[in-house]
């Protein structure tokens, strides 16, 4: 059972890396691509991503696409709905005509997290690079990269940026969520509990940070930290968008009962 169990685990990990990192960005398109249009009707776009209301943000950027109202920001903002749906092929296509207009850090590191989805991992990587040599203050192109090299075992060099990363801003819950990663692979997994938990503290609205560290709390039959961990995360869960991974954390809880070591 439990080595089904951990290969759940490995799979929700590999399902929910996108879904973490479009509802994390810390891009701001308002300051960070040039604008004609009114601040506010953007504002409307951004608050659908927030929302998760994907289809509703598309309809809103192909808008003003077809109005030719600030273009470059307008499909970067598609692209971004796109991405929350997995539609990944459509995302580059958009971030790519983004880029025609402005070749902005924010939408080479998302077109990079693309690429690297679709294991496209030289263009993903050049892209990244690219990226940091736009900004070096860039946390999501940092970020992006660092999953990049995770994916592809190069596990020394995702501390680096994930070092470089929480220098720039020692308060990136995902900065600490991609340190537990590195933690993780490296092991012990108990070692990330403490990244994880500082993730928590600085972003408690993440419920994928609750099931990574109640999973290792789970592994290392710690099952009263990990059910207040599953129960935390369909607590805060969105079903539209973290459904899958509400459906695994029941699933487990599921097998709390017989995994608790009988009492004398």
């Amino acid at each position: 059972m439990k080595k089904n169990i951990i290969f759940l685990f490995l799979f929700i990990i590999f399902l929910a890396i996108t879904i973490i990192l479009t509802r994390n960005e810390t891009w701001n398109p308002l300051s960070n691509l040039s604008q004609s249009g009114s601040p506010t009707s953007y504002a409307i776009g951004e608050k659908y991503l927030q929302e998760g209301k994907f289809d509703q943000a598309i309809s809103f950027y192909s808008g003003l696409i077809k109005k030719g109202e600030n273009p470059g920001l307008a499909y970067y903002g598609r692209g971004n709905a796109y991405m929350g749906l997995r539609r990944f092929d459509e995302a580059i296509d958009d971030y790519s005509n983004s880029l025609n207009y402005s070749r902005t850090a924010s939408v080479l590191a998302s077109r990079c997290t693309a690429y690297r989805i679709y294991s496209l991992h030289k263009e993903a990587e050049q892209d990244c690079q690219d990226a940091i040599k736009a900004d070096p203050q860039s946390t999501d192109a940092y970020l992006a990269l660092a999953f990049l090299y995770l994916e592809q075992g190069k596990n020394d060099q995702a501390q680096i940026l994930i070092d470089q990363l929480l220098k720039i801003d020692p308060n990136s819950a995902m900065g600490y969520f991609a340190k537990a990663r590195v933690e993780m692979v490296q092991g012990p997994a108990k070692d990330a509990i403490s990244s994880l938990t500082k993730a928590i503290e600085l972003d408690p609205t993440e419920p994928q940070f609750y099931w990574e560290r109640g999973f290792i709390y789970y592994s290392n039959g710690m099952i009263d930290e990990s059910e207040a961990d599953m129960q935390k995360l369909i607590e805060i869960a969105d079903p539209e968008i973290d459904g899958e991974l509400m459906m695994q954390a029941g699933f487990l809880m599921n097998t709390y009962s017989g995994s608790r070591t009988p009492q004398p």
